[in-house]
Protein backbone atom coordinates (compact mmCIF):
# COMPACT_ATOMS: atom_id res chain seq x y z
CA UNK A 1 0.00 0.00 0.00
CA UNK A 2 2.74 2.43 0.80
CA UNK A 3 4.11 1.71 -2.69
CA UNK A 4 0.77 3.04 -4.04
CA UNK A 5 0.44 5.97 -1.96
CA UNK A 6 3.63 7.11 -2.75
CA UNK A 7 2.32 7.39 -6.09
CA UNK A 8 -0.54 9.33 -5.84
CA UNK A 9 1.14 12.04 -4.66
CA UNK A 10 -0.90 13.40 -1.73
CA UNK A 11 -1.11 12.40 1.91
CA UNK A 12 -4.37 13.28 2.43
CA UNK A 13 -5.25 11.03 0.16
CA UNK A 14 -3.64 8.13 1.83
CA UNK A 15 -7.00 7.11 4.12
CA UNK A 16 -9.40 7.39 0.72
CA UNK A 17 -6.91 4.62 -0.90
CA UNK A 18 -7.06 2.42 2.02
CA UNK A 19 -10.95 2.71 2.33
CA UNK A 20 -11.18 1.85 -1.43
CA UNK A 21 -8.96 -0.81 -1.47
CA UNK A 22 -10.38 -2.30 1.84
CA UNK A 23 -13.77 -2.07 0.20
CA UNK A 24 -12.95 -4.04 -3.08
CA UNK A 25 -11.69 -6.46 -0.99
CA UNK A 26 -15.00 -6.79 1.27
CA UNK A 27 -17.40 -9.51 0.19
CA UNK A 28 -20.49 -6.48 -1.04
CA UNK A 29 -22.00 -7.43 -4.02
CA UNK A 30 -21.76 -4.19 -5.70
CA UNK A 31 -18.39 -2.88 -6.18
CA UNK A 32 -19.63 0.77 -6.36
CA UNK A 33 -18.61 3.67 -4.27
CA UNK A 34 -21.87 3.71 -1.80
CA UNK A 35 -21.65 0.24 -0.78
CA UNK A 36 -17.75 0.70 -0.11
CA UNK A 37 -18.24 3.35 2.17
CA UNK A 38 -20.86 1.72 3.83
CA UNK A 39 -18.67 -1.29 5.24
CA UNK A 40 -15.24 1.12 5.50
CA UNK A 41 -17.38 3.79 7.69
CA UNK A 42 -20.77 2.52 8.82
CA UNK A 43 -21.21 5.28 11.34
CA UNK A 44 -20.21 8.13 8.67
CA UNK A 45 -21.85 6.29 5.32
CA UNK A 46 -22.49 10.05 4.06
CA UNK A 47 -18.94 11.47 4.56
CA UNK A 48 -17.26 8.60 3.31
CA UNK A 49 -19.33 7.89 0.23
CA UNK A 50 -17.92 11.71 -0.86
CA UNK A 51 -14.79 11.21 0.43
CA UNK A 52 -14.61 7.99 -1.86
CA UNK A 53 -16.85 9.69 -4.46
CA UNK A 54 -13.84 12.93 -4.73
CA UNK A 55 -11.33 10.15 -4.75
CA UNK A 56 -12.43 8.19 -7.65
CA UNK A 57 -14.00 10.63 -9.61
CA UNK A 58 -12.38 14.47 -9.19
CA UNK A 59 -8.98 13.64 -7.19
CA UNK A 60 -6.59 14.72 -9.85
CA UNK A 61 -3.82 11.91 -9.57
CA UNK A 62 -2.36 9.94 -12.42
CA UNK A 63 -0.81 6.99 -12.26
CA UNK A 64 1.29 6.77 -15.24
CA UNK A 65 2.69 4.06 -17.13
CA UNK A 66 3.45 0.76 -15.05
CA UNK A 67 0.83 1.35 -12.54
CA UNK A 68 -1.46 -1.39 -13.21
CA UNK A 69 0.87 -3.93 -11.91
CA UNK A 70 0.94 -1.64 -8.78
CA UNK A 71 -2.30 -1.04 -8.95
CA UNK A 72 -3.36 -4.53 -8.72
CA UNK A 73 -0.17 -5.29 -5.98
CA UNK A 74 -1.34 -2.57 -3.54
CA UNK A 75 -4.92 -3.58 -3.32
CA UNK A 76 -3.98 -7.05 -1.74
Amino acid sequence: MKGLTEVIGHADRAEPLRDYCTGLMMPVTRKSVEPLAAVTARARVSAKHQSLLHFVGQAPWFLGRGSPGLMSSACR
